[in-house]
């Protein structure tokens, strides 16, 4: 129980530092108006507006380090993108509007990995919450496009454990990288 509420109280004290409460805000809000806008057809809108954000992020929040930030938002974030290119080669998830993977889908990794180093790092002190995260909010993240209409899956369980797991590894990866100041 103590354990729980100290880990409690260090995030509560990360997201009240501005540069984390921005860019926890911001990558919601940002990763909500590019599903609305591309639910809605207007993808190339969504995807203006995610590019002039991760510009944003990269002069306000991340600005002492910005060159770094912005290696580690492509590599990643392009990693991520090939990711899911490889769910859709092996035909475990399709996107109906597409068909490839859509180029919104990189600039929803590109927007993701911003939230890595700042609203993500204290999670990353805590091995068990670093997994539980991956493995629920990855495939929810994922569950949600599906219910907006963007992507479909061949069985939507066994697709969901197959992501959880490999978000597990994903968030353990990002962990390592931040953790050892890799970026």
């Amino acid at each position: 129980m103590f354990l729980l509420r100290s880990l409690c109280i260090n995030l509560l004290r990360s997201y009240l530092e501005p540069r984390v409460l921005i860019s926890t805000i911001g990558f919601q809000l940002i990763w909500w108006q590019l599903l609305v806008f591309v639910a809605k057809g207007s993808a190339y809108l969504g995807c203006t507006i995610s590019f002039a954000y991760v510009g944003f992020h990269l002069a306000t929040v991340a600005r002492k380090r910005w060159k770094k930030e912005l290696l580690f938002i492509f590599i990643f974030g392009l990693l991520g993108w090939i990711c899911d290119a490889l769910l859709v080669f092996v035909g475990l998830q399709f996107f109906p509007h597409s068909t490839s993977v859509p180029f919104w889908l990189l600039c929803l990794w590109f927007n993701y990995m911003t939230s890595i180093h700042y609203s993500m790092a204290q999670i990353f002190s805590n091995k068990a919450l670093t997994l539980f995260i991956g493995f629920i909010f990855g495939p929810w993240t994922y569950l949600s496009c599906w219910k907006l209409g963007l992507v479909s899956f061949s069985s939507i369980f066994w697709v969901s454990i197959l992501q959880g797991i490999l978000w597990m590894l994903w968030m353990w990866i990002y962990r390592f990288v931040v953790l050892r100041k890799i970026f």
